[in-house]
């Protein structure tokens, strides 16, 4: 190869590499558009989440409907209206949606996976049945419901809210796969070499994430304060939903920085946790302060103090209608 052509292919070379690793455009938005699109996010939230409590409640309360027309169908040769005991199925759904919300389960970023979704419905739905129980036997609404059709609704319902769930979940993971759910719309901001790897695990676009903004910041810290301020203006201007924080934990005094600068930003701060992380083993783990020391408390699967002291009272309440 001639020297004219070595020195074309290395100047192709270069331009490729200097636009495959460049840094994401930023939109350049004025701050009432920002709003606009902030609360455009907020509103699909919200749709969503509402959809999702409705969709319970529907499941819910059919396979009320549906246990007690086939029951008495089955078992007694004859139906009846089974508006007249719609009491006791009205109050389970109405339970199991309010311990959804009480968790924030209906969030649409917990809608783009069928993991930990069997185990949710489970053990709320238990706790909204045992309630729904107990307060038929305190109001004597059980009473003018046939106790094996409620038994049946226990089962039937179990297996129509996870038919739902499953359907509501494969249905909105296909959409954003093909990139029409916006969950967030989120700002990154760390070392190069971080981003880049997080970038290339993680397909955020399939989870409903519209990365607005990539800040990169000096390794070595030598331009630390001045990035910062850079991408603390950024974010305001830009108004993210969420910033990530893809610095390494072992950069501690990096990591407080960081935390400090854009705890002054309304957005919700994530630090990430790469997945040779041990804390992934835990779902939820909090910060807890005690005796002057900090530390994460790593919750195990155990039962709640409500859901404990509800078991004990629907067990003696049923030892007393023996």
């Amino acid at each position: 190869m001639s020297d004219l052509g070595f020195a074309a292919c290395k100047q192709a070379a270069t331009e490729w590499t200097k636009t495959a690793f460049a840094r994401p455009p930023e939109r350049d938005v004025t701050e009432s558009a920002a709003q606009a699109q902030r609360r455009e996010v907020r509103y699909n939230r919200f749709l969503f989440s509402l959809q999702a409590a409705v969709i319970d409640l529907i499941a819910i309360f059919s396979a009320f409907t549906a246990s007690d027309y086939l029951y008495n169908l089955v078992v007694h040769g004859a139906h009846r209206d089974p508006f007249e005991s719609s009491q006791l199925g009205i109050l389970a759904a109405v339970l199991f949606v309010g311990f959804n919300l009480s968790r924030h389960s209906y969030a649409i970023g917990d809608y783009l996976d069928l993991s930990g979704h069997a185990e949710r419905i489970f053990s709320l739905w238990n706790y909204a049945f045992l309630a729904a129980a107990t307060a038929g036997f305190m109001l004597r609404a059980i009473a003018d419901s046939s106790r094996g059709a409620f038994i049946v609704f226990y089962f039937v319902g179990l297996g129509a809210l996870y038919a739902s769930r499953a359907a509501l979940v494969i249905l909105t993971k296909r959409h954003a796969d093909k990139g029409n759910v916006l969950t967030a719309r989120v700002m990154i901001v760390g070392h190069h070499a971080e981003i880049r790897a997080f970038l290339e695990q993680h397909a955020l676009a399939r989870r409903g994430m519209e990365v607005i903004s990539t800040r990169f910041l000096d390794e070595g810290a030598q331009k630390l304060e001045t990035e910062l301020a850079n991408a603390v203006d950024a974010a305001r201007r830009l108004m993210p939903d969420d910033i990530i924080l893809v610095v390494p934990l072992e950069h501690s005094s990096v990591v407080e920085r960081c935390i400090t600068a854009f705890m002054r930003v309304p957005a919700a701060l994530h630090l990430y946790l790469d997945r040779a992380n041990p804390l992934h083993r835990f779902s939820g783990p909090l910060l807890n302060s005690e005796a002057g020391t900090s530390s994460f408390r790593l919750p195990a699967d155990s039962m709640s103090g409500f859901g404990a002291a509800l078991k004990r009272l629907a067990t003696s309440r049923c030892r007393l209608s023996l």
